[in-house]
Formats: structure tokens, C-alpha cells, sequence
């Protein structure tokens, strides 16, 4: 039996949010980066760029959560669907 959930907009619903955390890991994983080479270098300006990253991922995180939350009121997935 397929791993697929019977509403095909159920399963795109949770591909767009697996892309979603993957973008937000990558930016996580540059934030990294440049805070090292922040510290590293004393380089102010790449502290700001650090900063205002965070407040997209921020952003992210907030939007990734609501649109967790619609899925599970829209979908109503069972307790296999969320495992």
C-alpha cells in the first residue's frame, strides 16, 4: 500500500512545507557562515547582513508555523497522516 495520503493537495501541501524548511535550513547553514566570518574578520557590516537575515528567518519560521496549522484544520490528517 502507497505512503500517499488519498487528497493529492494533502501530499503538495506538505512538499511546499518540506521545501519551505529546507530554504530555511539553508539560510540557517549561510547565517552560520557569515556570523563566523563575522567574528573572525570584525567585519561590522557582515554582523548587519547577520542580523537582517535573522529577521527573515524569523519571518519564516512564523510563516512555516501558521501554515502548519491551516494544513491540519483544512486537511484534518489521522494520526497516520502526522507521523
Amino acid at each position: 500500500m502507497p505512503d500517499k495520503h488519498i487528497s493529492s493537495r494533502f501530499d503538495a501541501d506538505l512538499e511546499h512545507l518540506s521545501s519551505r524548511f529546507f530554504e530555511m535550513g539553508g539560510l540557517v547553514e549561510s547565517q552560520l557562515t557569515d556570523a563566523m566570518d563575522a567574528l573572525g574578520c570584525f567585519d561590522m557590516d557582515l554582523v548587519a547582513k547577520v542580523v537582517d537575515e535573522e529577521h527573515r528567518l524569523n519571518a519564516m519560521e512564523v510563516e512555516i508555523d501558521a501554515e502548519c496549522g491551516n494544513i491540519i484544520a483544512r486537511r484534518q490528517p489521522t494520526a497516520s497522516d502526522l507521523r
